[in-house]
């Protein structure tokens, strides 16, 4: 007998609100838009960073500490798929779900790439 072992491959697509990089722009124009947007696409990946490292060491408070903030810089630049996710691990570690923390933590890191991707295709585009 043999098995298959089938190995999707899990792509999630950043969702942003192109109203809020756009309300960036008009506010501070392009220079000043565009350092907003690498300050916090910088912030991201650092607590990104920091994110993974604390749910290998196993302190939840820390990763929901993180969690919080990333929702907050998400926000702040549009990217609204990005922290609705950081968002559902604030809640998986509130009702101390393990797996559902484990899972939605590795949605966040995947969308994590492609939301920071996207913002600062944005930024370019738009000559931010």
């Amino acid at each position: 007998m043999t098995a298959v072992i089938l190995s999707p491959a899990y792509r999630s697509k950043a969702s942003i609100q192109f109203e809020a990089m756009e309300l960036l722009l008009q506010n501070l124009g392009p220079k000043m838009s565009r350092d907003v947007i690498a300050r916090a696409v910088c912030e991201i990946s650092e607590r990104m960073c920091i994110l993974q490292e604390e749910l290998s060491d196993g302190d939840p408070e820390l990763v929901r500490t993180i969690a919080l903030r990333l929702v907050a810089i998400g926000r702040q630049i549009g990217l609204v798929g990005f922290s609705d996710v950081a968002n559902d691990l604030v809640q998986c570690i509130d009702r101390q779900d393990i797996t559902a923390t484990s899972a939605v933590a590795g949605r966040l890191i995947r969308l994590g790439e492609s939301s920071m991707f996207q913002a600062v295709r944005f930024a370019d585009m738009t000559g931010a």
